[in-house]
């Protein structure tokens, strides 16, 4: 089980430095990511679904799906609620950038190489 227990006080103000969280791993569902896509990407998604398994198929003893029990805002999945994640995993622990990081980047396409179409990044 995940938890978290409440910070007892503020942390205390930084000078002459700052704080980055480089392991922020969002998590986009197909409902919000197929409306972005190209129609040749959308139908190949659409055809083909996922062909890597998900974190929690791949990492051994992952609970929740790797989410905080804590992070799921109502109605929504966690990273859904910006205010949320913000002070979850920002505000909470005075972090002042946080580095996003998709785990599931490979699911839609991104990994297909071998034409210039396919491989050059705009």
């Amino acid at each position: 089980m995940t938890s978290t227990l409440p910070r007892e006080q503020a942390p205390a103000a930084r000078t002459g430095h700052t704080i980055v969280d480089s392991d922020i791993h969002p998590h986009a569902l197909p409902r919000q990511i197929l409306p972005r896509l190209s129609a040749q990407h959308r139908r190949r998604f659409e055809v083909f679904g996922s062909r890597v398994p998900g974190p929690p198929e791949i990492y051994p003893r992952v609970r929740n799906s790797g989410f905080r029990l804590d992070s799921w805002p109502e109605g929504g999945f966690p990273g859904s609620d910006l205010q949320m994640t913000r002070d979850q995993l920002l505000d909470e622990f005075g972090i002042d950038h946080g580095v996003l990081i998709p785990l599931q980047g490979h699911s839609w396409g991104v990994e297909q190489r071998g034409t210039p179409r396919r491989s050059a990044v705009r």
